[in-house]
């Protein structure tokens, strides 16, 4: 039919490279109906990765953006948090995109002109998608320090957990917000305030003693813990599926990542004509059928390499960044206590995934269930064989989680 023609003329352009309508993203602009580098833009989309990998906030990058004269790509007003966060989430600045057929629910990879590394981009990725980074609480104007607040969640109702800090009271607490959400969102509360009707976080804690409950545990499992010791470090790595890539290696499979992106466009745009070819009879349907599996195929082939590759390149990210935790903080077990603040919560961060909280009222008691980056709870080295300098052994992991209780003392906080 005329449409179905229309449909797959409009997906052999797609295929070819050819932009699928509307804007395009910022950091490109349109050559030919082609995506093609802005030089100008591209500069900043660079500086805005940059940034993000050396620990700026969104909320800091519309600042910069915004004094700086950068205008967004629909050019309405100043930049916004959402905009920012949308832009570094783009496959497109890493040398690709997808489109989806609704019709066929199929999507198609396309290639185009890179921006950032692939490295730099899913570093990226992975600090943004990191479970203690917390968008909104971050982008928030913060007056007082909390070593644990980022980690912390509400077990009753899932919502982070906030820090409060009333001087007039020398009350310092964690308390789940839940309750002052809800009115933010609807303007009223369902039952009038008094103890007890919230998600079931009904008592704060103490911040000076959840602190020191949680930092003391830590320290205790890091010195104990046989994986994170001198000799287990790197066998534990690998033991974990981490393998550690030179710059050299990196360079190498990022040259084999454009390699395959250029196989692939040169298939896509094979599909495209051969498609193109059947639609004015110059091919015939025996022919079309086998030369279009042939195509797939390999093309099918050469994503799953693309794949591979750009996953390879993640998991040196994200081995790296344990290595640079391990050799900032690996050997300092009796010098913890001497860091500053952000480097305690700096080093939290290397061990802790979440902390889940939640209150037994008839207790009296708040219940922190801490999960870990690694096994280390209880874990160990088990040796086999014989001899002082010649024995082999393996380590054996521990848990990955450990419940801390916190008993509320008398009076509030």
């Amino acid at each position: 039919t005329r449409s179905e023609r229309t449909r797959i003329g409009k997906l052999n352009k797609i295929r070819k490279g050819f932009w699928h309508g509307g804007q395009a993203p910022f950091g490109y602009q349109l050559e030919d109906h082609k995506l093609h580098v802005n030089q100008e833009e591209a500069k900043w989309v660079k500086r805005i990765f940059a940034e993000i990998v050396g620990g700026s906030s969104s909320a800091q990058i519309k600042q910069m953006l915004d004094s700086n004269g950068v205008e967004p790509r629909r050019k309405r007003g100043l930049w916004t948090i959402g905009s920012i966060d949308a832009l570094i989430k783009n496959t497109h600045y890493s040398g690709f995109y997808k489109y989806k057929d609704s019709k066929a629910e199929h999507e198609i990879e396309i290639q185009c002109p890179s921006i950032v590394d692939l490295t730099t981009w899913n570093a990226v990725q992975y600090k943004r998608s990191s479970p203690v980074v917390r968008n909104s609480q971050k982008n928030a104007t913060v007056k007082h320090f909390y070593l644990l607040r980022d980690f912390m969640y509400c077990g009753h109702c899932g919502r982070p957990i906030s820090g409060r800090v009333t001087q007039s009271r020398a009350e310092m607490s964690y308390y789940c917000p839940n309750k002052e959400r809800e009115w933010a969102k609807k303007r009223e509360s369902a039952t009038p305030w008094q103890r007890g009707m919230g998600c079931g976080f009904s008592r704060a804690m103490n911040i000076k003693q959840t602190d020191g409950l949680v930092w003391e545990t830590i320290k205790q499992l890091h010195r104990n813990s046989s994986i994170l010791k001198e000799d287990a470090k790197h066998r534990i790595l690998k033991e974990s599926g981490v393998v550690l890539r030179s710059d050299a290696e990196t360079k190498a499979t990022q040259a084999k990542i454009r390699k395959f992106q250029k196989e692939h466009q040169r298939l896509s745009d094979s599909l495209g004509s051969l498609e193109a070819n059947r639609l004015i009879k110059d091919l015939n349907d025996v022919a079309f059928a086998g030369a279009f599996v042939r195509l797939k195929q390999e093309i099918a082939r050469v994503e799953t390499e693309l794949a591979s590759l750009r996953l390879q390149i993640a998991g040196a990210a994200r081995a790296r960044k344990w290595v640079d935790w391990l050799k900032s903080y690996g050997e300092e077990i009796n010098n913890l206590d001497a860091l500053s603040d952000l480097k305690k919560k700096d080093y939290l961060g290397g061990l802790i995934k979440r902390i889940d909280v939640t209150y037994q009222a008839e207790e009296r008691q708040h219940t922190l269930l801490m999960t870990l980056s690694l096994p280390i709870v209880n874990d160990g080295i088990k040796y086999m064989g014989r001899g002082e300098k010649l024995r082999e052994y393996e380590v054996v992991e521990g848990a990955d989680s450990v419940t801390l209780v916190a008993k509320k003392k008398d009076g509030r906080g």
